[in-house]
């Protein structure tokens, strides 16, 4: 195997590079100089090209609240929600929460309540992203 190393960065790798007048030709490719520049033709080892990164998941604005609680109740968190809940001080906002929690459709990821539960939960940012995105597939 062959790599391709020119100003623009590192090609490759490819079976076969051919050079042209005015380009690369790699496996059937072209590469114009005026595009990726003159450069060098090295054996290509196995770690010059590394995996590209996992695509990260698109974590969902909205879940069911079935979704929600099924993810909450995989983590062992199900339960801590009422506490959490209990624990606001002003009483109308307590009821409203809780009003929230026991009638609402969905959960919206930016909801104010949901920051709160989360960070009473213990949840940072990335683990509450998690949490959607699991809670997406149930």
């Amino acid at each position: 195997m062959k790599k391709l190393v020119t100003q623009a960065g590192i090609f490759g790798p490819y079976r076969e590079i051919e050079v042209l007048d005015d380009r690369y030709r790699c496996d059937g490719v072209d590469f114009p100089f005026t595009v990726v520049g003159e450069g060098v033709i090295e054996e290509a080892q196995s770690g010059d090209f590394p995996l590209p990164e996992a695509l990260q998941p698109e974590v969902p604005q909205s879940v069911t609240m079935r979704q929600a609680r099924l993810a909450l109740l995989n983590i062992g968190k199900l339960n801590d929600v009422d506490a959490a809940l209990a624990s606001i001080p002003d009483e109308t906002l307590r009821k409203a929460a809780q009003i929230e929690w026991e009638y609402a459709l969905e959960v919206q990821r930016n909801h104010v309540l949901v920051q709160q539960i989360a960070s009473s939960l213990g949840l940072g940012n990335q683990t509450l992203d998690n949490l959607f995105i699991e809670a997406g597939k149930l």
